[in-house]
């Protein structure tokens, strides 16, 4: 499932910069729906995601450190946070994107193993 975090304010600091603000999005898939809001300022951000439907998942994780490299998004699954409440629903992160106003998530789940 891939949620794409979008920017609700307008930049506080040139484009060149990096991110900076509030981002909020939703994305639905397989019977659930997934909302996501980062707030994110300078090198560290507020995680916040809720899903309802077949997939329960709530993550509200603060002052979480990334960095970006090109347009990847790292040092989030290194969080302790993030990574005990994906990994307490068996949910990994598959890529974490920025690109101009927008943050991509996608996360995965095996539902079936053999």
């Amino acid at each position: 499932m891939t949620i794409v975090i979008v920017d609700i304010e307008e930049p506080t600091v040139p484009l060149l910069a990096g991110p900076s603000g509030a981002y909020t999005g939703s994305s639905s898939a397989f019977g659930t729906v997934l909302n996501g809001e980062f707030d994110v300022s300078g090198s560290s951000m507020d995680i916040h995601l809720s899903s309802t439907g077949a997939l329960a998942l709530t993550v509200d994780c603060s002052g979480v450190s990334f960095s970006l490299s090109g347009s990847n998004v790292e040092g989030i699954t290194n969080d302790g946070c993030i990574k005990s409440a994906l990994d307490t629903n068996g949910i990994s992160v598959k890529s974490f994107t920025y690109s101009g106003d927008s943050f991509t998530v996608t996360l995965g789940k095996s539902i079936i193993q053999f």
